[in-house]
Parts: C-alpha cells; structure tokens; sequence
C-alpha cells in the first residue's frame, strides 16, 4: 500500500476522517473552521452558515442543518435529503490543536451513471474512467477525488493557518496516491471489505 502522509481514515464503508495537528490554539481554529472569510480560503465557498444548533447551512445541494454543535469543539453539517454530514471537531493538543474532519456519504448522495455498467454480477465501475471518479469500493463510498479532496482541504487549512506546507502535494497527485492506496484497500481480501454502513 503506498504511503500517504495524513492519509484518511475509514470509520464506516461511507465514513472517512482526515486529521492534522496545527500549531495553533483551539480558538484561533475554531475560527478558521467557522466563519466565512476563512472557509472560502481553505474549504469550499458557503452563503450560509448559521453557527447554532438548528442552524442553517448552504455547503449540500439542497441545504442542511446544524444537527451537533459545541463551540470551539465540534459543529456537525446534516443534509436530511440524502443524510449525509460533515463534522468538524477541534481538540486542544499541548499548545497546537487537532482538527479532524469527517464524512459521511449519506444513502441518498446522487452518482452518475455514467461511471457504471450493470453486469451479471451487479454494477461495475467502467474501467476508463478518470482517476478522480474511480470508486473501487463501490456506490456508498469516498471516491479517488473526494478521499483527494478533503485530504487537500485539511492541508490547505493547517496551510492557511500555519505557513507549512512540509510533506504537501497537489491535488492531482493525491488522486495518483490514493487510486493506488484505493486498489489494496479495497482490493480482493482488502480492509475495505470488512467495513459496514453508519448513520
């Protein structure tokens, strides 16, 4: 299995987390992860984030709530159409913190058709398509490009907040890395199949 630095974790067959420790206290993440200014630096852009529990939030196609949240600890985004969530949590860790992001590709999340061939054995994955859309764990589960991603997204952050960028590489090349980690994970006799479902 290659090495990625940082690499993901599986917690479920459609649950993965990324965490890194910054050099930086709690709050000074806490606000990098939280508001607006900051998100559209290192994560993906949002209208609308409504920092409460109940709160309303514009990151999934079809919006969401904030279904968990402790401020400077943990705020978790639900999308109640597909249930998928995100979470973010922050952890003090001597004078750094450990930020960890989590996802949760949720039963309802849309996939193109295009990536897949009905067979006699069940869907198949086409064989020629783009390194980023591979998904050799199947329906349910992190793709090549999103497992890249949100690897890319928890570096950017420690990036933005730190300056470091020690052992960080480009997106392409963590779609390389992970279509090779993805091929012994979720290879015959891999660790991916022993990985169920979580709500």
């Amino acid at each position: 299995m290659p090495d990625i630095q940082n690499v993901g974790t599986h917690l479920a067959r459609n649950t993965m987390s990324w965490s890194r420790r910054i050099d930086a206290p709690v709050e000074r993440v806490w606000e990098v992860v939280t508001q607006k200014e900051h998100l559209d630096e290192w994560y993906m852009a949002a209208q609308q984030i409504e920092l409460r529990l109940g709160g309303k939030h514009d990151w999934f196609q079809d919006g969401g709530v904030v279904d968990e949240y402790e401020p400077l600890r943990v705020i978790r985004f639900y999308a109640p159409k597909n249930r998928s969530w995100q979470r973010f949590s922050v952890e003090p860790d001597g004078g750094g913190s450990v930020f960890t992001l989590t996802d949760r590709i949720g039963d309802g999340s849309h996939w193109q058709d295009t990536e897949w061939e009905e067979t006699e054995d069940g869907w198949v994955q086409l064989p020629d398509e783009r390194i980023a859309v591979r998904s050799p764990g199947g329906r349910g589960t992190h793709w090549v490009g999103i497992a890249a991603g949100y690897h890319g997204f928890v570096d950017s952050l420690d990036t933005h907040i730190t300056g470091n960028t020690d052992g960080y590489v480009s997106y392409e090349r963590l779609n390389e890395l992970y279509d090779a980690w993805y091929r012994v994970f979720w290879g015959e006799g891999g660790e991916g199949w022993r990985l169920t479902d979580t709500d």
